[in-house]
């Protein structure tokens, strides 16, 4: 189960990535982490839509192993594609949350 992966291709074709199909309960627990915490960080003046960003980040860190074959700056990769392209990736990514939040329940 650990070595398995997700290859998934943007609808342009021009962008692939290679995803893990699930994220470790340790994992779940950081992202959960930041969302919990988004209370406190408010009373000390970060805005939610920081919070989010710093919530979409993470999230894009733990799940993506390769971005168009290579697995460095990923993030930063990830930021500068076209809004659309990046909209798909992490919708895909949010499916597979949602599978995997379905299988427990």
């Amino acid at each position: 189960m650990q070595n398995e992966q997700i290859t998934f291709k943007t609808k342009s074709g021009q962008n692939e990535v290679v995803l893990k199909p699930f994220i470790t309960a340790r994992e779940m627990r950081s992202l959960k982490a930041i969302y919990y915490d988004a209370d406190e960080n408010k009373a000390k003046g970060k805005k939610m839509s920081e919070i989010m960003t710093e919530l979409e980040n993470k999230t894009i860190e733990l799940f993506i192993i390769l971005l168009n074959g290579e697995n460095v700056n990923i993030l930063e990769r990830m930021e500068n594609l076209p809004e659309q392209e990046f909209k798909e990736i992490y919708e895909k990514i949010n499916e597979l949350q949602k599978e995997e939040s379905e299988k427990k329940t």
